[in-house]
């Protein structure tokens, strides 16, 4: 069932306990695997991104970059610029995927970013500079917090 919780300092926040109510959302035209007003279980999210995302690790790659092209605009999050065809390469993970595998294909943990800002994000020093650190960082740590609770 879903639920609302609000809190007059926060936004409405739904909970999400069953892949029947994330399909709901969908077909009403929401994204609850990368839209902050849903809440979903790691546990659930994982399961979700399996179903999405299946197959050999390419196949998987391939799937879930496409996804995000569908679902996100196609503009760098840095510098706004239109990104006109699609690139794997515009989608960035947050994350590195080689040091948090159980996030790679969560759609969190990516920017759609122009070739340029994706190399600077890959840089340590001049990420720092971005436009979308701060916003960046946040999102790094509700995702290890959420890590954590998994343990």
């Amino acid at each position: 069932m879903l639920t609302i919780w609000s809190n007059q300092r926060k936004k409405k926040l739904l909970k999400i306990y069953t892949i029947e109510e994330y399909e709901y959302c969908v077909k009403r035209g929401y994204e609850p695997l990368y839209d902050a007003m849903f809440d979903l279980s790691f546990t659930l999210r994982f399961l979700i991104q399996n179903d999405l995302f299946f197959g050999t690790v390419p196949e998987r790659n391939q799937r879930y970059y496409l996804w995000n092209w569908k679902h996100k605009k196609h503009r760098c999050e840095e510098c706004n610029s239109h990104l006109s065809e699609y690139s794997a390469s515009f989608i960035s993970h947050i994350l590195p995927r080689s040091s948090y595998p159980e996030l790679a294909f969560d759609p969190r943990n990516n920017n759609i970013l122009c070739l340029f800002h994706h190399a600077q994000w890959e840089s340590e020093e001049k990420r720092k500079t971005m436009r979308i650190y701060d916003k960046n960082m946040q999102m790094i740590e509700r995702l290890k917090n959420e890590l954590i609770k998994r343990k």
